[in-house]
């Protein structure tokens, strides 16, 4: 099953089958071998609060593992700001691709690797967990690489939240993603620069189903 283009769908994460994050996203296209997604300002993406409580710097910090391992949490609703962004699933992959866009002019600001588990379709979007390393990569200069949150992902290794298995897979990812130029996958094969979201989309608002995010797990606050 396909999604039609501009539909909303949910990107969850999922820690001992409970919604862990779920973000809402419009469809620009969906097939077998790519999905694109566009998150936009004022999207209301759900995260836990006991992550919404703590400083930005915190967020990003080795202290987040213990609140995913005690497993007690709540989403609450925050709404997506300063950027739009475009985000490229690919099947069986450990990693997306983010381009980065200013909201106001929509100048291009970086692309951005994101390390997660490979997608799994779901009732209502997609479902892959998100493994705390990313690469921000400036649209000015294609060769540059800025790590972040290496801190906090060698901690989830070291406490048991990311296993063994996703990352040798990371590893192998990165040694993937060295040369972007050489990545025969888009955002990198076609010009995305002059897309914008057609008028009169839908609302970003995480959808539900059966009042749940995703086929059960946690509900929104």
């Amino acid at each position: 099953m396909f999604f039609p283009e501009g539909s909303v769908v949910a990107v969850t994460g999922s820690i001992r089958g409970r919604i862990w994050w779920a973000d809402p996203l419009n469809v620009v296209r969906d097939s077998a071998e790519l999905t694109v997604l566009y998150l936009g300002p004022g999207a209301r993406y759900q995260m836990p609060d006991r992550i919404a409580a703590l400083s930005p710097q915190q967020r990003h910090g080795p202290t987040t593992w213990a609140i995913r391992a005690a497993g007690d949490w709540t989403l609450v609703e925050q709404p997506w700001q300063s950027t739009h962004v475009l985000t490229f699933l690919y099947p069986r992959k450990h990693f997306a691709i983010r381009m980065f866009f200013a909201e106001r002019d929509w100048r291009h600001l970086c692309w951005y690797v994101n390390f997660q588990r490979p997608y799994v379709r779901t009732a209502i979007g997609f479902e892959a967990l998100d493994l705390a390393l990313d690469i921000v990569v400036p649209a000015q200069d294609i060769t540059a690489r800025i790590v972040k949150d290496e801190e906090q992902y060698l901690a989830g290794i070291e406490q048991g939240g990311i296993s063994s298995e996703d990352a040798a897979a990371i590893a192998l990812a990165r040694s993937e993603l060295v040369d972007l130029k050489r990545l025969r996958l888009e955002p990198f094969l076609s010009d995305w620069s002059g897309w914008r979201p057609p008028e009169g989309w839908p609302a970003q608002v995480v959808p539900t189903h059966n009042g749940t995010i995703g086929d059960g797990g946690a509900r929104v606050a």
